[in-house]
C-alpha cells in the first residue's frame, strides 16, 4: 500500500477516536446519578418509624411503622386512649385503621365513624412517621383526612348524605309551609335520635331534638353535637351540614331525621 494511502487511513481513524473522546462526557452529563439515587432511595426504605405523639381529648395516640422496601407491611400502636367507653372505641376502631392503612399504604383513608379523634390522632401519627422516611408516600396530614372522611362521600346519593342531598333539591318545592313537623326515629349504635322541625312559610325557625343518646359518654356526646347541629341546620336552611367531630353516629341520626320532617313538610 502506498504511504500516502497508509498516512491517509492512520490520520482518519486518529480523528475519529479524538471526535469519540469529546461525545462520550457530554452524553455522560446527561444523567444525573445523584437524582436518580435520591428517587430510588426514597421508595426502597426498609427499617422502623415511629410517629409523633398526637393529643387528643381522650389521651394520646402514637404508632410505630416497619417498611420494607418502601412499603409499610406493619403498625405497631404505642400509645393509645383507654379505660371505659374509650377502650371499646379503640378496640372497635384500632384494627380498621391499620388495615386500612395497609391497604392503602397511605395515611390518605377514612376517619372511622364514631371514632374522629382518635382516627385523627391515629392518621397524624402515621403521617409522621411516613414524613421521616422521606418516603413517595404523599397522604393528606390526618386533619386533613379526617375532615374528608366526616364530610365526603364518593357516592353523594348514598347513606346519611342521601338526605342532604334531597333537601338541596326540595328545598323550593313548598315555600309556604307553616307548620312543626316531627321527624322519624333513627336507631344509632348508641341508642335512638329523632328531632321535631318547626317550620313558617318554608323556613325552618327551630329544630327541637326529643329523643337523644343518654347515660355516660354517649348523652355527653349527644349533648354537647345536639346545639351545634341545630345551629347548621337553621343557617343552611337544609340537612345539609357537616357532622360534628367526635359525634358521627349522632350527627347522622340528627340530619336523617330532620330530613325525614323537611320531606313530610314538602320542602
Amino acid at each position: 500500500m502506498p504511504k500516502r494511502a497508509v498516512f491517509g487511513t492512520l490520520l482518519a481513524t486518529g480523528a475519529l477516536a479524538l471526535l469519540l473522546s469529546f461525545k462520550t462526557p457530554a452524553a455522560t452529563g446527561q444523567t444525573n446519578p445523584g437524582s436518580t439515587q435520591g428517587t430510588s432511595n426514597r421508595g426502597t426504605y426498609s427499617g422502623q418509624l415511629t410517629g409523633s405523639s398526637i393529643q387528643t381529648p381522650y389521651g394520646p395516640v402514637q404508632v410505630q411503622l416497619t417498611l420494607t422496601s418502601g412499603k409499610i407491611t406493619e403498625i405497631t400502636v404505642l400509645q393509645i386512649p383507654t379505660g371505659g367507653r374509650d377502650s371499646q372505641i379503640t378496640a372497635y376502631a384500632e384494627p380498621q385503621l391499620r388495615s386500612e392503612v395497609l391497604n392503602a399504604q397511605s395515611a390518605q383513608v377514612d376517619t372511622i365513624s364514631g371514632a374522629t379523634y382518635t382516627s385523627q390522632g391515629y392518621l397524624q401519627s402515621v403521617q409522621s412517621a411516613l414524613d421521616q422516611a422521606g418516603s413517595v408516600f404523599t397522604g393528606t396530614t390526618g386533619a386533613t383526612v379526617a375532615q374528608a372522611g366526616a364530610t365526603t362521600d364518593p357516592n353523594p346519593n348514598s347513606g346519611s348524605n342521601a338526605g342532604a342531598t334531597a333537601a338541596a333539591t326540595t328545598a323550593t318545592k313548598n315555600s309556604h309551609y307553616s307548620g312543626t313537623v316531627t321527624g322519624q326515629a333513627v336507631q344509632i349504635p348508641f341508642g335512638t335520635v329523632q328531632v321535631q322541625v318547626t317550620i313558617v312559610s318554608g323556613k325552618i325557625t327551630d329544630v327541637v331534638a326529643i329523643a337523644l343518646p343518654g347515660g355516660g359518654r354517649s348523652g355527653q356526646i349527644a349533648q354537647y353535637a345536639a346545639p351545634q347541629l341545630r345551629s347548621e341546620v337553621l343557617a343552611a336552611q337544609s340537612a345539609n351540614v357537616d357532622t360534628i367531630s367526635g359525634a358521627t353516629y349522632t350527627s347522622q341520626g340528627y340530619m336523617q331525621s330532620v330530613q325525614s320532617a323537611l320531606d313530610q313538610a314538602g320542602i
